[in-house]
């Protein structure tokens, strides 16, 4: 199942406006990470949100031998601005 994209914002030194996408409760979403990439994950709902961030990172082996990489899970607070979370290792 393809997951849809996530557009990626390059900073710079003037700043720049956050533009956010909708999550896809289905297919999952993805970006392109460059070793640099933060993720910004704004919550306007009344709850708390729970986002999961998949990896597909193998270590000590390969896909079959290996130990797969965890997971790493947030909790994003009701009603916020939004919460930024990164960088990640190109490898994940």
């Amino acid at each position: 199942m393809a997951r849809t994209a996530i557009p990626v914002t390059a900073s710079n030194k003037s700043g720049i406006t956050l533009a956010f996408a909708t999550s896809d409760q289905v297919n999952g979403n993805a970006f392109q990470n460059d070793g640099h990439s933060v993720l910004v994950i704004r919550n306007s709902s009344g709850s708390a949100l729970t986002v999961t961030l998949r990896t597909t990172r193998i270590e000590d082996g390969d896909a079959i031998t290996g130990l797969k990489l965890p997971d790493r899970v947030v909790t994003v607070p009701a009603n916020t601005g939004g919460l930024m979370v990164g960088t990640f290792p190109m490898d994940i």
